[in-house]
């Protein structure tokens, strides 16, 4: 049972990092290097952490 709740941990943590990826990616597409700021990698965070739960709870992957 342990190895089916580490599953789901490492499917929501290897998404985090790609949606991480992908929203650094695209806003330094749009903002050059001052995307490299602090608060702006700490937004980039946040947003990513909430959409990852979003998703995984919307298509029903986590329950909790």
């Amino acid at each position: 049972m342990s190895r089916y709740y580490s599953f789901k941990g490492e499917a929501g943590s290897i998404l985090y990092k790609l949606i991480s990826l992908g929203i650094f990616f695209v806003g330094l597409k749009f903002f050059g290097l001052s995307i490299l700021d602090d608060i702006i990698l700490l937004i980039i965070a946040i947003v990513s952490y909430r959409l990852v739960g979003f998703i995984l709870r919307g298509i029903g992957f986590w329950k909790y």
